[in-house]
């Protein structure tokens, strides 16, 4: 499993499970008293719901940095742009300057 899928793997996880927590606390109240404080499981909600959409987030801004960076600068087999106005200097035809004696 590559980091960026366990990046959005987490994330999903995290954010299923603090949306459930929250659910269980204020819908079902008695319930939620079985299994600890009310306070402590909002507060853990809230947390999983936080950490569920900062791993969502990481993984799609280094999602998004790989297609910036897999995208090409220019066509593939295209001369530079850069280097358009400068033709290649050969020596053959150079007709400005003179020859050395030999």
């Amino acid at each position: 499993m590559n980091v960026w899928h366990a990046r959005l793997a987490l994330g999903l996880f995290f954010l299923v499970a603090g949306a459930a927590v929250l659910v269980l606390r204020f819908a079902y109240p008695d319930v939620a008293l079985r299994f600890g404080r009310p306070l402590n499981m909002a507060i853990g909600g809230v947390f999983a719901l936080v950490m569920g959409a900062l791993n969502v987030a990481r993984w799609y801004v280094a999602r998004q940095h790989f297609r910036r960076r897999a995208t090409p600068v220019r066509a593939p087999l295209q001369p530079d742009p850069a280097r358009r106005g400068q033709p290649e200097y050969n020596p053959d035809f150079d007709f400005d300057r003179t020859k050395p004696p030999g």
